[in-house]
């Protein structure tokens, strides 16, 4: 009876074993079919401009993200479908930037260093 019970018990840890093996791979899986855009927004004089608005737009699919840019004005809009983008950056008291035909592709994202003036 005692070797039945410890047989049942190392089989149920071996499949328990195996799912967390099978678990694994589809988890990094996932993450490497997303895309990012990231860079700094400064001024002329390359102070950097926190809290300005960025806009990321898929022209395949017509879907938009946004973000704001951090206290060192960097920014960071993640998850996005590779495909091309057009970034619009704006913030008080500085003109819209706007960068058409950005790529992006998995892994790497573009890094866009911008000058609002």
């Amino acid at each position: 009876m005692k070797r039945t019970c410890k047989r049942s018990v190392v089989i149920g840890w071996f499949l328990a074993f195996v799912c967390m093996l099978l678990l694994v791979p589809q988890g990094r899986a996932q993450s490497t079919t997303d895309g990012a855009i990231g860079g700094t927004v400064m001024d002329q004089s390359q102070a950097v401009i926190p809290s300005a608005h960025v806009t990321v737009h898929n022209l395949g699919t017509d879907s938009s993200s946004t973000a704001s840019t951090d206290d060192n004005g960097r920014y960071l809009v993640a998850h996005l479908q590779p495909g091309i983008y057009e970034v619009e950056i704006s913030a008080p008291d500085f003109g819209t930037f706007k960068a058409t035909r950005v790529t992006v592709e998995w892994g790497a994202p573009p890094l866009l260093t911008l000058r609002l003036t």
